[in-house]
């Protein structure tokens, strides 16, 4: 599971801003949370709340951002640019930006930590906790009076440095956790395996809507291959989305000009069932609501996450939902049967809501200064004399807690 993960000097965020999930000793023995093997007790939820444009996506792009770092930079051209977005009003002279992970896996605690710049990578090393100390896997660090680097390896499988001359030679914008991913290095495949897990809706160009990433013919096709997340969706849509009983799912023949630019004869799409007084309807799921269409797309992502352990990113995804369909969503992740792997939710939500149904670690306030355009997040527990029997959700709104927009 993710314990945190940090960063530093990206988008809107100029000092480090970490996100812990990361229980306090006080917190409720509930099924918001779980223990680790190691015995750490860690939040399976955190929702990131504040106004429009103070930064809340750019927490999630962070996130995505360090994972397409460690699994697919390597796939940059040797000379490209790194696709970094650092913070640029201001004119500070730091040029770095820096990320940390901190997960759990198999009983043991991993530490991944990073800096770069736009040009390559500086320093990387990745451990794993020894008793109270971590001691690294392997390292790699640029020497910048050699101009090289210096990678070493500690009972890591012997070949790290090895691939790292032969395969990153030149290769500055490629971490060496990718180059790695990309020979199968035998033992990276776990973390590889649980990291690649992750579910987002997420782009590095912004919160695109979840309607517009994967549309409801993808999801129709992704259903006819996953019969179980298909039905756990129509079970979950008949309870919660009103009028709509069922999902019927057809092949339709593509007009001749379409097969030819796509190589297919037929495509999967979706319709809704309606029953209305003992006879069934099938309406066309574009003619649907745009609630029920998010509503579908949405839980496909939830579901597939869920099935293994993971984390899943989302923005903004009560778009377009009825209030009371959050807490339908959000207990997918809490109850023990709907999330038998303790899989993670870390989502932005413009609904006040949430603190009705959150505990206060499980909130992750955040804030932009209107003079320096620098956002800053913080956890709710972080702020002193919040109380647990506290109304949060009345204080919140009351502007107690800061994060609202400013009329």
């Amino acid at each position: 599971m993710i314990i945190s993960f940090s960063f530093e000097n990206f988008f809107s965020f100029l000092e480090r801003t970490e996100v812990s999930f990361l229980a306090g000793k006080q917190d409720p023995d509930t099924a918001h949370y779980t223990t680790t093997d190691t015995g750490l007790r860690l939040s399976k939820l955190m929702s990131v709340v504040g106004a429009n444009g103070s930064g809340k996506t750019n927490i999630l792009r962070a996130y995505n951002f360090l994972m397409w770092l460690m699994r697919e930079s390597f796939k940059l051209e040797p000379d490209a640019e790194i696709p970094l977005d650092q913070f640029l009003f201001t004119g500070d002279p730091r040029q770095e930006t820096s990320f940390s992970l901190l997960f759990e896996l198999d009983g043991q605690v991993y530490r991944y930590e990073l800096s770069l710049t736009k040009k390559q990578i500086l320093n990387e090393i990745f451990s794993v906790k020894n008793g109270s100390n971590f001691r690294y896997l392997f390292k790699r660090t640029w020497d910048q009076k050699s101009t090289a680097y210096t990678v070493r390896e500690q009972d890591f499988g012997k070949k790290v440095e090895a691939i790292a001359t032969g395969l990153l030679n030149k290769r500055n914008n490629s971490t060496l956790f990718s180059g790695l991913v990309f020979t199968n290095y035998e033992p990276l495949k776990p973390m590889v395996e649980y990291l690649a897990s992750h579910k987002t809706n997420v782009s590095r160009l912004g919160a695109a809507a979840v309607i517009d990433t994967i549309n409801p013919e993808m999801v129709a096709a992704l259903c006819v291959k996953y019969p179980e997340i298909r039905s756990s969706i129509e079970s979950l849509m008949a309870r919660i989305d009103l009028g709509i009983s069922g999902i019927d799912i057809r092949e339709i023949p593509l007009p001749e000009a379409v097969q030819k630019q796509l190589g297919i004869a037929k495509a999967y799409t979706p319709f809704g069932k309606h029953t209305v007084k003992g006879a069934e309807y099938a309406l066309h799921f574009r003619m649907e609501s745009n609630g029920t269409q998010n509503l579908f797309v949405l839980l496909y992502q939830l579901l597939a996450a869920l099935s293994r352990p993971g984390i899943a990113v989302m923005d903004e995804f009560e778009a377009s939902l009825h209030p009371h369909m959050i807490p339908a969503i959000l207990d997918l992740f809490v109850s023990p049967e709907t999330n038998p792997h303790n899989t993670q939710l870390v989502f932005t939500s413009h609904s006040a809501e949430v603190f009705n149904l959150l505990d206060k670690n499980q909130i992750l306030l955040v804030e932009k200064d209107p003079e320096t355009l620098v956002s800053e997040a913080w956890r709710l527990d972080d702020m002193n004399g919040v109380r647990r029997d506290d109304n949060l959700y009345a204080k919140y709104m009351a502007g107690r807690y800061g994060a609202v927009p400013r009329l």
